[in-house]
């Protein structure tokens, strides 16, 4: 849709990505800080009280921790432990929602 409003072709960004690094690292650049704002916004929903943008929070922390850990599976008592740690943080949340306020 971008390249549309710009009058450029998906072939032409295919090749540049391909072959211009400094574009490619501006367009990863683009796409991370597009996702942070998304983040934002589900944060925010989540502090206010959203229970789906609560548990969409938990699930995206849980996975963003995963894969910043070494990869080995968990002990029991690391799992535990980390179980203990989403509950607490989940049950000091405020428990108000707004099911006409989407996510």
């Amino acid at each position: 849709m971008a390249c549309s409003q710009m009058g450029v072709s998906l072939e032409s960004v295919r090749l540049t990505l391909e072959t211009d690094a400094r574009f490619r690292r501006k367009c990863d650049e683009t796409s991370d800080v597009l996702t942070e704002n998304i983040r934002a916004a589900v944060y925010s929903k989540a502090l206010k009280g959203m229970v789906p943008a609560q548990a969409l929070w938990f699930k995206q922390e849980t996975e963003r921790k995963a894969a910043r850990q070494e990869d080995r599976p968990l002990s029991p008592e690391e799992l535990l432990a980390e179980l203990d740690r989403l509950a607490t943080a989940f049950r000091s949340l405020p428990k108000k929602t707004d099911s006409n306020d989407p996510v």
